[in-house]
């Protein structure tokens, strides 16, 4: 009986996959009809290792874990998180050295970037653009509370961690333009724009600033980033801003530029202004 269900159950599946290829006009992959008519068969048994791994506390097991579910789940963009979080957290945090620690971030961010480059044809584009913030938030969190990381990332991808999580929010406004979204991108533009000041690169921050405001501007005004575009709007031109202290005395009112005022007013320090 059991045998029965399952083969009835693996025939429903291949049946859909090829009432959906069909319905869209889409060649049947065979490997997707492959994955599907296995899922049946393996997935209580991928189901089973992860809440074991999970019991048992072993990141190892539950990477490969991860991987199966993965494997026969690529459009859950939930597994491939957890790859992800394992990767970043689990095994990172295990590791003492710094070099361990930031290759092992690198390849969480690489899992994640991989999916949502090359998504299953069912993927839905909120799905990919949740992947985009997936790894932007992993990266950030794990350089921000470990500076041996952060210098790693640096090193490797010869620039600051800070510029790779707004290229990777970038990717996710484009994926699926929303709130969220383009929340997201103003926020850690915000964060970068002041970090390039503290660093006196007055001129990467402009450029960033610009180029945010220039991909928020052709958002549908319904999912822009309520007071954002404003706010960096009334900016300005920060070259000619960082000369003018009572503009930047004028702007410290708002909250959503609190971190920029702070390292206009740092950086005007270090230079004696």
């Amino acid at each position: 009986m059991a045998g029965s269900a399952t083969v009835y159950a693996s025939a429903v599946a291949l049946f859909g996959v090829a009432f959906a290829a069909g319905a869209d006009q889409r060649p049947v992959d065979p490997r997707e009809l492959a994955r599907v008519a296995a899922r049946p068969l393996a997935l209580p048994t991928a189901w089973a290792r992860h809440e074991a791994a999970m019991r048992a506390g072993d990141p190892e097991r539950l990477l490969a874990a991860s991987r199966l579910l993965a494997g026969l789940l690529p459009e859950w963009t939930d597994a491939r998180v957890q790859v992800a979080w394992t990767l970043a957290y689990d095994l990172g945090g295990e590791a003492r050295d710094a070099a361990g620690r930031t290759a092992l971030v690198l390849r969480a961010v690489d899992e994640l970037m991989a999916a949502a480059e090359s998504p299953p044809p069912t993927t839905g584009a909120t799905s990919v653009a949740e992947l985009w913030i997936a790894a932007a938030a992993i990266l950030e969190d794990r350089c921000r509370a470990d500076a041996e990381v952060a210098r790693g990332v640096a090193t490797r991808a010869g620039r600051d961690y800070a510029e790779v999580v707004h290229e990777l929010v970038e990717h996710a406004v484009a994926a699926a333009p929303s709130g969220e979204t383009t929340g997201r991108l103003a926020f850690v533009t915000a964060r970068l724009v002041a970090g390039c000041l503290r660093s006196g690169d007055v001129e990467r921050a402009e450029h960033v600033r610009q180029a945010a405001l220039a991909q928020l501007r052709q958002v549908d005004p319904s999912m822009a980033p309520e007071g954002w575009v404003t706010a960096l709007e009334e900016l300005g031109d920060l070259r000619r801003l960082r000369a003018d202290p009572a503009r930047i005395d004028a702007l410290a009112g708002d909250p959503q530029l609190t971190d920029i005022v702070a390292a206009l007013r740092q950086l005007r320090a270090r230079e004696g202004g």
